[in-house]
């Protein structure tokens, strides 16, 4: 009898038609997961660990195929009871200490940036601290005798987090960023405790933030009723402020007061996405590219952006020693701010808006740039008090952005292309 080519044996024990099933299930599989990835934000290294697993189990699925691709029923060898448990092991060692290991070189500041930004919000009404409410309403308070703030009932507090976290949801759909509203009670509580027991707002937030483990972001909505002496409702008043990461160094504040509660509740929903557009903003800024009267051109610079929006420009000088000669280079950037030192120096001198200090102030600095021997080699300074102006936001086309000029901090300043633009 003619000994069968090692082809037609293949053949008959269907290896190649389950091996092309497998290749199409585990793609699909790998779709699937790639498809969860984008939809989901799951961790983009899953389907890297699934398409390993797929590769690595599959010697134990050519073995099956092998010895039981044929019909009718086969007895397990000795080459299947031995290697497949070797090659699950296997698989297993490596999915669970590959990582320590360094196998799989996962970069885990890589894998930490897909992570979601959590931006935390607590929506209260504590009674050890009013934060800025009390102000707010001064002038409705000295003119009605008796009047007062009053707490909001637990069921006020209740729908208004749930009205708010609803329209986060849906303004944060698929984005790379959680807002969650704490609705637990334990959680507001420790909260509340954490108000009552420390008084210092920088400590008071640094607990919260590690209780919490360490969100990207906190939003305080303080909120309150002012009743007259006989309990009717006159207003209602916020405050609104965040603490951004470990600590309280930046901050944002909303302080407002609304005829009802509905309208109330849209303002703090407007100014929580302020807050949060703010902190997805810190470390981005965008540089004018054109100059039109008073309207400017804005390379975004990967801010985040909606109408109505305010923005501060400023100036940006530099300094150089491209020669290497330890005095600054008298280039295009070192003119410039010697002629919007001296411009502002000529207008405090002719103007009774100003000072003697503030002549001083621009004299030192104008003699100090036109010194001969000036070795500053600063990369960047400004002065946002002195140099800078305030934008709106009027339209957004793609990644440019156009504003308008509201004020400018002094009169002498000048826009330019080629200005820095933050958030202000």
């Amino acid at each position: 009898m003619p000994k069968k080519s090692f082809i037609k044996t293949l053949l008959e024990r269907r290896i190649p038609q389950i091996l092309g099933s497998y290749l199409v299930a585990g793609t699909s599989l790998i779709l699937f997961i790639e498809y969860l990835i984008e939809k989901y934000q799951f961790p983009s290294y899953y389907s890297t660990l699934a398409l390993f697993a797929l590769i690595g189990i599959l010697p134990s699925v050519v073995i099956l195929a092998y010895f039981h691709g044929t019909p009718g029923k086969d007895e397990w060898t000795k080459v299947e009871k031995v290697g497949i448990p070797i090659n699950v092991l296997f698989i297993a060692g490596i999915l669970f200490f590959g990582d320590s290991l360094n196998i799989w070189k996962i970069n885990k500041d890589d894998v930490n940036d897909n992570l979601p930004n959590i931006h935390l919000l607590y929506i209260g009404s504590p009674e050890e601290d009013h934060g800025a409410c009390y102000k707010i309403a001064e002038n409705i308070l000295s003119n009605n005798e008796g009047a007062d703030l009053f707490a909001l009932s637990e069921s006020e507090l209740k729908n208004l987090r749930l009205n708010i976290e609803s329209k986060l949801l849906s303004e944060y759909y698929n984005q790379n960023l959680i807002t969650q509203v704490l609705i637990d009670n334990e959680k507001i509580s420790f909260i509340n405790n954490a108000i009552k027991e420390q008084n210092n707002l920088k400590e008071r937030v640094k607990k919260i933030y590690d209780f919490f483990e360490k969100p990207t972001h906190i939003i305080f909505v303080w909120i309150y009723s002012i009743k007259s002496n006989n309990e009717e409702i006159i207003k209602y008043v916020a405050d609104i402020f965040g603490g951004l990461g470990d600590g309280f160094n930046k901050r944002i504040r909303h302080k407002m007061m609304a005829e009802s509660i509905n309208v109330l509740e849209s303002a703090i929903f407007d100014a929580i996405i302020y807050h949060v557009t703010a902190k997805e903003n810190l470390d981005a800024q965008g540089e004018i590219v054109k100059v039109d009267g008073n309207y400017v051109y804005i390379n975004s610079g990967g801010l985040i952006l909606k109408k109505n929006m305010n923005l501060i420009g400023y100036t940006k000088w530099s300094h150089y020693d491209n020669n290497g000669d330890g005095f600054t280079d008298k280039d295009f950037s070192y003119y410039k701010w010697i002629n919007d030192v001296k411009r502002a120096l000529d207008y405090t001198k002719n103007s009774d808006n100003y000072t003697i200090e503030d002549i001083n102030f621009y004299q030192q600095k104008y003699d100090w740039l036109t010194s001969d021997s000036l070795r500053s080699t600063a990369k960047g300074e400004l002065w946002l008090d002195r140099f800078s102006y305030k934008l709106n936001v009027i339209d957004i086309r793609d990644t440019t952005i156009v504003a308008k000029l509201i004020d400018l901090a002094n009169p002498w300043v000048e826009i330019n292309v080629g200005d820095q633009v933050m958030l202000d």
